[in-house]
């Protein structure tokens, strides 16, 4: 379901962004080069955002440290490529509720800075806006897990600069930059998924049956994007293939979620623990 930010909410965020905008220049004056750093800041924002005490950062649990543990169980923080994903949550369900967040940029400003000397020469806004449905794109690779009645999803839309580094400055230098860093800078919306209706109510209001085209536009992403949402969304029981078409077209509909349904088929896969154990 989709939360209604509180003001106090905002400014905690503010200060997790300025606070991991601090701790970035800390660790530049101890390395050689912003690329280093790439994607840091964000992980280290939200993950102060959701607990600011650093002593309840970075847990071992079993073979896999986690990145917040405290009196309400594990958080797990991805900024992307949730491929290592399925290993920790197998090791992470078994003995806590889990909460995956997952931060998706929103507006992305693009800052190019000369790689030699640190020179911010140009500022520009992205065109492209990050929505929560982005998210498929990743939750394609731990679909067993998404119905687990230990495991909630954050779906975070974060607003960022987004630092390019480039060899020198100008169009050329342009054209040859490098993603570095990015940047949070506000937070713009949350959207929490623990049951079916949650993932439902990520996806657009759209006539059905519906194509792979409608969807797309409905959508307002690639039809290649759209395409990998719309497999990921059938994977999920979300969406079923009608047995006529339109045309050469496959038709689709939006599956109907059961109150009593809700509780998750794969839930025998995991067993639970009435303790975390963990090695700090």
């Amino acid at each position: 379901m989709e939360c209604t930010l509180s003001a106090q909410q905002i400014q905690r965020f503010a200060a997790a962004c300025d606070a991991a905008r601090m701790d970035m220049t800390q660790r530049q004056e101890k390395v050689s080069g912003i690329g280093t750093l790439c994607e840091k800041s964000l992980h280290a924002a939200v993950k102060r955002f959701y607990e600011p005490l650093g002593e309840m950062h970075e847990y071992r649990v079993g073979r896999y440290v986690a990145d917040i543990v405290n009196e309400h169980g594990i958080t797990e923080i991805q900024t992307g490529n949730f491929s290592a994903l399925p290993k920790k949550l197998d090791a992470f369900l078994r003995v806590a509720p889990v909460t995956l967040v997952y931060p998706i940029v929103h507006q992305r400003k693009l800052c190019y800075v000369q790689a030699s000397t640190g020179e911010i020469f140009s500022r520009t806004r992205s065109p492209k806006q990050g929505q929560y449905t982005d998210a498929f794109w990743e939750l394609y690779q731990i679909i067993p897990y998404l119905f687990h009645p230990q495991l909630t999803l954050h779906l975070l839309l974060v607003d960022v600069e987004e630092i390019r580094l480039c060899p020198s400055a100008g169009q050329a230098g342009k054209c040859r930059a490098q993603k570095g860093d990015r940047i949070p800078t506000g937070l713009y919306g949350m959207y929490h998924c623990h049951t079916r209706a949650d993932y439902l109510g990520l996806l657009p209001n759209i006539a059905q049956p519906f194509t792979a085209k409608m969807f797309a536009r409905a959508l307002k992403r690639s039809e290649k994007r759209a395409g990998y949402t719309l497999s990921c969304c059938r994977k999920m029981g979300l969406i079923r293939q009608e047995s006529q078409k339109q045309g050469r077209a496959y038709l689709y509909s939006y599956e109907t979620v059961q109150p009593e349904n809700e509780t998750a088929a794969n839930e025998s896969y995991f067993p639970s623990a009435n303790h975390i154990q963990v090695d700090s």
